[in-house]
């Protein structure tokens, strides 16, 4: 139990009827009494973290109970009974609190949000924090550690700093007097514009990341794309291993997108099965999300029924080529031969000689992601299952890695990418500027590109910004 703020000691004092506060940072054991003098807990630890060396920056104490559901559930293993009996505990100890004037439950991240508000962490370093409390890969969790540790804030103040000299250099030209104003402003330009193209370069560079650090925070994005009845949600239903989507004969069973998320490698991975793209009035709405989330995804896995293209004549097998088509030019494709398990060896190289035909015709030549490889699948008899989580992988890494390393550099949300953009087009406009010798407009263009990067990291006025960070946290953070 964390209480933060002026009365924290005070409250532990009228609680456990002690007449000094225990030492700081050092457990100190103690009973914990609510107002009528009945022992709430016999044995309890506390420990006091006076201002400002806490996590809030106020004076904090933390009360350690029987009540921990970690120490129940994880360790104690406690039947039903202890657990109640412990949580009553807890109850207890909240409700005494609750009875001293000044004292209120927090909110969702309010802990948080006063450590960000004294100075304990930066806006970026409490994006990382909630993060890291939603991770469920180690590369989500290495990435938010890295965030919080200041890792992508520096590179940002580092910009921040170089643009702040920049300007001051070009706001001192303008202050020079008219006869100096000539020699001033080219001996200074000459000093800064370089160190303005410098920073300026750096944040186009980190800006066509791939969007890396996004995708380790969201996920892979990966969608299941055909034509109804290919096999795309029973391919759902194996990757997940379990019944994600409705599996039928029926085309078109799937009327809305199915997703499912995957670990596959240590990194996020969101799976979504999509209707059978074809022309249906009935079913439009889906089959235009459909094709959003195929032209969305990082990667699309086109599932063809091989049953399917084998039995009918070169001329009736146009059903699966437009959305064959779409696929491939949305981006990276890998396309699977589904029920394999169904032909023999001969009718599926006949029809693997059919698909490959069609992604060789001229109108396809020029579609850097064409397909180089067809993978035999069958869902039901469990063919080639491995195969497309490997291809999935080594996809996904070719992204995050490039060279083989992970960039510093790493835009983790949306929020960061629209400031930097916004950064850039105003270096852009200042470099312009600073050429024609405008000099006063491009003070003000650097000016907004300094706010720009310092909105990044929170240096700067962003209180409705921090209602959105702040709502998704927990009670206690």
């Amino acid at each position: 139990i964390r209480i933060s703020g002026g009365l924290s000691v005070a409250s532990f004092l009228a609680l456990s009827r002690r007449k000094a506060a225990p030492k700081p940072r050092r457990a100190t054991e103690c009973s914990l009494y609510d107002e009528k003098g009945e022992c709430l807990e016999h044995r309890a630890l506390a420990l006091h973290f006076p201002s400002p060396r806490s996590f809030t920056g106020d004076d904090v104490v933390e009360l350690h109970v029987h009540g921990s559901r970690i120490v129940v559930d994880g360790i104690l293993k406690a039947g039903p009974r202890t657990h109640a009996a412990r949580r009553i505990v807890v109850d207890g100890i909240l409700k005494a609190l609750g009875d001293i004037d000044g004292l209120r439950a927090a909110e969702g991240g309010e802990f948080t949000r006063r450590a960000y508000e004294n100075g304990k962490m930066d806006l970026m370093q409490v994006e990382a924090l909630g993060d890291l409390l939603a991770s469920e890969t180690e590369a989500q969790r290495s990435q938010a550690l890295k965030q919080m540790r200041g890792d992508f804030a520096a590179r940002y103040d580092s910009w921040r700093e170089r643009l702040v000299r920049v300007l001051a250099h070009v706001e001192a030209v303008i202050d020079f007097a008219e006869d100096e104003a000539d020699v001033v402003e080219s001996s200074v330009l000459s000093e800064v514009v370089p160190l303005l193209a410098r920073v300026h370069w750096e944040v186009q560079n980190v800006l066509g990341d791939t969007k890396r650090g996004q995708i380790i925070r969201d996920g892979f994005g990966v969608a299941i794309v055909g034509v109804p009845n290919a096999g795309k949600s029973s391919l759902l239903n194996a990757l997940s291993d379990r019944e994600q989507a409705i599996v039928s004969d029926i085309p078109g069973t799937t009327r809305d997108l199915v997703q499912v998320s995957l670990n596959i490698g240590g990194y996020p991975v969101t799976v979504t099965d999509t209707a059978g793209i074809r022309d249906d009035e009935i079913e439009k709405v889906g089959i235009s999300r459909a094709v959003r989330s195929c032209e969305n995804a990082d990667l699309r896995l086109l599932v063809v029924d091989a049953v399917s293209v084998h039995e009918q004549h070169h001329d009736g097998v146009a059903d699966w080529r437009p959305t064959a088509s779409r696929c491939v030019r949305s981006g990276p494709t890998i396309v699977l031969l589904n029920k394999v398990d169904a032909l023999t060896e001969d009718a599926i190289k006949r029809v693997e000689s059919r698909v490959r035909s069609h992604f060789d015709e001229k109108e396809m030549q020029e579609v850097q992601s064409r397909p180089k490889e067809l993978l035999h699948v069958s869902c039901t008899a469990n063919i080639g299952l491995e195969a497309i989580v490997v291809r999935v992988r080594d996809s996904l890494q070719a992204i995050l890695k490039g060279d083989g390393t992970f960039s510093s550099d790493i835009i983790t949300r949306e929020r960061h990418r629209e400031h930097l953009r916004a950064c850039e087009a105003h270096l852009e406009l200042t470099k312009a500027l600073l050429d024609k010798g405008e000099v006063v407009i491009a003070a003000e263009e650097l000016r907004l590109a300094v706010e720009e990067l310092a909105s990044i990291v929170g240096r700067v006025d962003v209180e409705d910004l921090l209602d959105v960070v702040f709502q998704d946290f927990c009670i206690g953070k």
